[in-house]
């Protein structure tokens, strides 16, 4: 019973934003109180998943941490390595995003359409060569970072496989971008939570 409440009351919710996007778009005026109400509805999912990904982050740490003081250490000699191509290619991802979200803010669906395939072409072929630059770079990064010679192996073989993964980590952050630049904010949350390309 409180379940399915719960369920009326969120709907009821996600109807009022959808109303009040509506409204937006038609260049209407909307009150205070509605216009803080849309922004902490888009603004908690994206909060939670960022809680989310902190708390996996401990638990992958943990998990790491149970293999030994050598898997740990291995992990820690490219982590700033993964850091920064997984910046880059947020960044590129981002880009695409913030088109959409304008095309569809003023109506224009058509081009947001255009954007989104333009995007998905463009994040394939990127992320394959971020994959490729990364994976190459794994076999003498550990050294070039002053690893123990004990720890490389393990180290480039974590590189490797964070790299290959590369193209579905993007596309996976492409159409969760893209949910949230269509309102769709909740559905967001669950898919990246789940992700296991988290580092």
């Amino acid at each position: 019973m409180y379940g399915d409440i719960h369920l009326f009351s969120l709907y009821n919710h996600l109807m009022n934003m959808m109303e009040i996007t509506a409204q937006m778009r038609e260049n209407k005026k909307i009150e205070f109180k509605d216009q803080l109400k849309i922004v902490i509805l888009l603004s908690v999912p994206a909060i939670l998943e960022q809680l989310v990904g902190t708390a996996m982050s401990y638990i992958d740490t943990a998990m790491v941490g149970s293999l030994g003081y050598k898997a740990t250490a291995a992990i820690g000699v490219v982590a700033s390595t993964t850091w920064l191509f997984g910046g880059i290619c947020t960044a590129a991802v981002l880009g695409f995003s913030v088109q959409v979200a304008q095309y569809l803010g003023a109506g224009k669906n058509k081009l947001a359409r255009q954007v989104v395939c333009q995007s998905i072409l463009f994040n394939i072929i990127f992320g394959l060569c971020m994959a490729l630059v990364v994976v190459a770079f794994s076999f003498y990064l550990p050294k070039l970072l002053g690893a123990d010679p004990s720890i490389c192996r393990d180290a480039t073989l974590y590189l490797a496989i964070v790299g290959a993964f590369i193209p579905f980590n993007m596309m996976a952050m492409l159409h969760s971008g893209m949910l949230r630049c269509s309102g769709n904010v909740l559905p967001v949350l669950p898919l990246n939570s789940a992700s296991p390309n988290r580092h």
